[in-house]
Parts: C-alpha cells; sequence; structure tokens
C-alpha cells in the first residue's frame, strides 16, 4: 500500500494558479498548503 498523498485535479489548479497569478513563491505557497516544493514546482 502506497503512503502517497493523491491530490485532485482542482487542488492541483488552484495551488499552481495562486504561485502564477499572484508571483508569490512556490516555497510560501507550498507551506500554506501543506505540499512538499519539488511537488508544486512540477
Amino acid at each position: 500500500m502506497s503512503s502517497r498523498m493523491k491530490y485532485t485535479t482542482l487542488y492541483r489548479i488552484e495551488t499552481a494558479r495562486l504561485v502564477i497569478e499572484t508571483g508569490r513563491p512556490i516555497a510560501h505557497v507550498a507551506a500554506e498548503f501543506c505540499v512538499r516544493e519539488q511537488l508544486l514546482g512540477r
């Protein structure tokens, strides 16, 4: 059994949108949503 989190498509879109539209650093958005920077950076 995998311990990886599965994020919905909408969740991924919203977090990526925050980085793109607001210009906030990936690290700040990732910390706010409790995801790893590497995941959000992809």
